[in-house]
């Protein structure tokens, strides 16, 4: 054999055999390092990716409109030629059910109402399935994104927003999927059922979490807010208990996890309740007209659009009054009605008016006082008129309402020259009106349509509510431009007692004779304080009348 030939050959099977050894050399770690750099890059990106979840849900939460988060699931390897190198890893997607009860009042127009939530909210978890890193996965539950390493260590990527200290916005989100794993893209497409309402609320919030160790971080993060000593874990579970006064808004939203195409929106929710925006009962002359307000709202307190809202009213005048009209709820859930106490009457009527929507209703009373007439001024006459006494000197505050006002006629025995009404009317705004802004001030001109003779006072009836977050504010009352006195609606205080009483709901004040007059209610915020700094904005001011009465001195 030639030595020379087989010297080529040995060399060949050496030089491939070296070649083989590189390549498994590469395959065994320069591919897998390669690899598992792919991976950290796709992991960054869906971290990114999963964390929108809870900032597309908070624009859906305000907005009203569907969301949807994009996840660029599967992982896409480099094709390295001669080297072997798989194409694809795929992420699973998947949701578990998490439980959320909510318990304790809510506060409407001053009242503690009971509230209960007993729901089922989704965590949706993303775990991609790498071939060379180890197990992670992303966990979206109550507003916070977690990452929870096959170790046991949670990391936070999005931190929660549903909790602070003054105020609280719970998400709670329906699955409509189960589990599933792909390669390609997926949308996780949000609707919200129900959005809107807040509420000042008083009790505790108790959710259900992954697993223990996102339950322990919820524990320590709440406790960090709340104090520790009303934070409590069990297991799974948190609890957050002593929560006072309070803001509470409640978000649903259905949640579809699909890899192409749109989902069409839920049909509206139902009415659960129609919240009075307004007293329940009042107290009016005859002819006057009286706005009653309701919201529909559904069993999270949020409002209801669009509802067709029956209203009916009967009174037991002489005739038997009553009517029907439809009503439909505005973009804020609310329902307003303008309801004319034109009966037929001789003594005190009570009307009842009643909102109806599905199943929810709710009522108001209105009693209505004859109009007590008219209280003629006696001529310029040789002849001295009688002194009218069936007419009652206004003595004490409190004979401006009830028996005393409803017997009021005056009857001398000459004849009159010039009627004196009772009630005066109103420039350019509705005698009767009402605010439902957060405002600071209102103010209502009066012109009085006569020369007053010196026996007979004006007085000025005032019924509606001054509220801040918790509920209770000062009134306050300007006359002229000038401090007449306020009210404490916490404890009932009056300032200025002299100048004003509070008889029932009606804040009552002595006023000075005057052919014109404006009157500024005020609201303030800060309890007992009887001032109206500029730019304050108490939660709610809403003047359900305003009038003003004439009584003999």
């Amino acid at each position: 054999m030639d030595s020379k030939a087989v010297s080529p050959l040995i060399g060949f099977i050496l030089l491939m055999a070296i070649l083989m050894g590189l390549i498994g050399i590469l395959h065994s770690t320069a591919v897998p390092q390669w690899n598992r750099a792919a991976e950290a890059k796709h992991l960054s990106s869906l971290k990114y990716e999963v964390a929108d979840i809870s900032r597309v849900i908070s624009i859906s939460a305000s907005t009203g409109n569907p969301a949807k988060v994009v996840l660029k699931a599967g992982v896409d390897y480099p094709n390295y030629y001669i080297l072997f190198s798989p194409s694809k890893a795929s992420t699973t997607i998947s949701a578990m059910d998490l439980s959320v009860n909510v318990n304790g009042t809510l506060l409407v127009l001053g009242s503690e109402n009971p509230f209960e939530v007993a729901n089922q909210s989704s965590a949706i978890v993303v775990e991609p399935n790498y071939l060379y890193s180890s197990k992670s996965k992303l966990i979206y539950e109550h507003s916070a994104v977690l990452r929870e390493e096959m170790n046991g260590l949670v990391l936070v990527e999005s931190d929660q927003n549903a909790f602070s200290k003054d105020s609280i916005h719970l998400s709670i989100i329906k699955a409509n999927f189960g589990s599933f794993a792909t390669t390609e893209t997926a949308s996780i497409i949000l609707i919200p059922e129900s959005i809107g309402g807040r509420n000042i609320f008083s009790g505790s919030i108790e959710f259900e979490c992954y697993d223990e160790r996102t339950a322990e971080w919820w524990n320590e993060t709440l406790g960090r807010i709340y104090g520790q000593d009303n934070v409590s874990s069990s297991g799974r579970v948190v609890k957050v208990e002593n929560l006072n006064d309070i803001s509470l808004s409640i978000s649903v939203f259905s949640a579809y996890a699909v890899s192409g195409g749109e989902v069409s929106p839920l049909s509206g929710s139902e009415v659960y309740k129609l919240v009075p925006l307004t007293q329940a009962s009042f107290n009016v002359s005859q002819y006057s007209t009286v706005m009653l307000g309701a919201k529909a709202v559904d069993q999270y307190s949020n409002p209801i659009k669009n509802v067709n809202v029956n209203v009916q009213w009967n009174c037991d005048d002489n005739d038997s009054r009553s009517g029907t009209d439809l009503l439909v709820s505005n973009e804020r859930g609310e329902i307003w009605y303008y309801f004319t106490a034109d009966v037929n009457a001789s003594s005190l009527v009570t009307c009842t008016v009643s909102f109806t929507a599905n199943s929810a209703s709710t009522s108001f009373e209105v009693k209505v006082r004859p109009f007590v007439g008219e209280c003629p001024e006696c001529p310029s006459s040789p002849t001295p008129c009688p002194t009218p006494t069936p007419c009652p000197a206004i003595g004490s505050l409190d004979m401006v309402r009830g028996a005393t006002l409803g017997n009021f006629s005056c009857q001398p025995s000459c004849e009159p020259e010039n009627n004196i009404t009772f009630v005066a009317y109103n420039d350019q705004l509705s005698l009767w009106a009402n605010s439902s802004s957060y405002c600071t001030n209102q103010s209502f001109n009066f012109s009085l349509p006569y020369s007053l003779n010196f026996s007979v006072s004006p007085v000025l009836v005032w019924n509606g509510t001054c509220m801040d977050r918790k509920g209770k504010a000062a009134v306050l009352v300007f006359v002229n431009n000038v401090y007449r006195c306020g009210l404490d609606t916490k404890n009932s205080n009056i300032d200025l007692p002299t100048n004003c009483g509070l008889v029932g709901s009606e804040l009552i004040v002595r006023l000075s004779q005057s052919n014109f007059i404006n009157v500024t209610i005020g609201c303030s915020s800060s309890q007992g304080s009887y001032n109206c700094p500029r730019g304050q904005s108490p939660w709610n001011l809403s003047t359900n009348y305003i009038e003003i009465l004439f009584v003999r001195d």
